[in-house]
């Protein structure tokens, strides 16, 4: 609903060639409940142990101002402790080495399934991505957010 009124509002707004892309994502830290909308971004990643999950809202997921009459469904989901979530943007996968090779998917992936729980995706990141592209400043914006459900002390 959100997204939707935003959207309406941006369309009036924005040039023809202009736009908006996002998640929206609200965490309520007691239930552990993650509710998600998409527009127009790349899926969430849900990390639980080694198993690797992209988040893919229903519906429509067109960038914002991209006309006036669009509705955005929400995903919910349940994290459970140890869970995490990460949140980049297509410069991540668009990073490229020397050769002109992508650090792509493929390579995200394996860095999330190597992960020992507590360990800091974006630190662990923003290293393998240095070291891959050997130096070489990013073609696209590198934005990563990370939502992690810590395990309860004992």
């Amino acid at each position: 609903m959100t997204l939707s009124r935003v959207s309406a509002a941006l369309a009036h707004d924005l040039g023809r060639s202009q736009f908006i892309a996002l998640v929206y994502a609200v965490f309520d830290p007691r239930s552990g409940r993650l509710r998600l909308a998409n527009a127009g971004q790349l899926e969430p990643i849900l990390v639980r142990g080694r198993q690797i999950r992209y988040l893919a809202t229903p519906g429509e997921r067109l960038p914002l101002g991209l006309g006036v009459e669009r509705r955005y469904d929400e995903l919910m989901i349940d994290l459970q402790p140890g869970d995490r979530v990460l949140f980049y943007t297509d410069g991540v996968l668009e990073a490229q080495n020397v050769s002109g090779e992508l650090f792509g998917f493929e390579r995200l992936e394996a860095l999330l399934r190597r992960l020992n729980p507590g360990a800091d995706a974006i630190e662990r990141l923003r290293r393998d991505l240095s070291r891959f592209t050997n130096g070489i400043g990013p073609a696209d914006d590198v934005t990563v957010v990370e939502l992690a459900m810590t395990v309860p002390d004992r």
